[in-house]
């Protein structure tokens, strides 16, 4: 994986994750998430923050690759709900 990795948040990480078939396991103190993926029995703990820390990127991506996910297929998935939200964003100051 040679490319730059890309600034992504812990809400845009859970948002793509939840696409790929990870589920929200519940309990806590509420400034992390866990996420388990059923199937893989992966779990990730992130916290809440704007922007993930590089090493929290590195490891999810290291992670995701074991179970087929690319740096490609990621940034694609992270790509499409970027531009949902400009849609949104666009279309909602025009209502």
């Amino acid at each position: 994986m040679g490319e730059k990795l890309p600034v992504f948040s812990s809400k845009e990480f859970i948002r793509v994750a939840l696409q790929l078939g990870f589920q929200i396991k519940k309990g806590g103190k509420g400034s992390h998430t866990r996420l388990i993926h059923p199937q893989y029995k992966i779990v990730f703990t992130i916290p809440k923050v704007d922007t993930l820390s590089i090493g929290i990127r590195h490891g999810v991506l290291k992670d995701l690759e074991k179970i087929g996910i690319n740096y490609e297929k990621f940034i694609k998935l992270l790509s499409v709900g970027f531009l949902i939200f400009i849609k949104n964003l666009f279309f909602g100051l025009f209502r």
